[in-house]
């Protein structure tokens, strides 16, 4: 199993992401950069209703017995149980989303931090190279109008 799952890493090293609304590709050197698909569940309640619907009418309809007065009553009970279900539906996204984030701010951070050393070795060559050209300058311009230490212009 473990060498199986070895192969499918080694064959996803660089997945191309094709975006619908155009032709460019976007390489993704990681397999899935921690983010993958998630279900999003249905309530449970609304789920329950959804599979015994026709007996809960029947149930309902030989209980209430309804009249023209209370017709719109099962409306009422499946607007609630809609209700519910959108509701944790939006909160399973919120929680997508926050999972999305954080492993984008992850990456993010792992980018600044290279960019930081990328950054604090091209200051530490800048200084070096400023310090062979003043001693280069300094050889060049010794004895001439421009010698630093006999107080001529730099």
């Amino acid at each position: 199993m473990k060498k199986k799952m070895n192969e499918q890493t080694e064959e996803r090293n660089l997945i191309d992401m094709v975006n619908p609304d155009s032709t460019v590709k976007a390489p993704l050197y990681a397999p899935n950069m921690g983010i993958h698909p998630v279900d999003y569940r249905i309530a449970p309640g609304f789920e329950a209703l959804e599979t015994s619907f026709p007996e809960y009418c029947r149930s309902y309809i030989g209980k209430a017995k309804p009249d023209m007065f209370n017709g719109n009553y099962m409306d009422n009970q499946i607007d609630a149980y809609v209700e519910e279900a959108v509701r944790q539906i939006l909160q399973q996204r919120k929680e997508h989303e926050r999972m999305i984030r954080r492993v984008l701010s992850r990456m993010h951070t792992g980018d600044r931090v290279f960019i930081a050393k990328k950054l604090e070795k091209y200051v530490k060559e800048r200084d070096i190279c400023e310090k062979e050209l003043k001693a280069l300058k300094k050889a060049a311009y010794k004895g001439t109008c421009y010698d630093i230490e006999d107080g001529g212009d730099q």
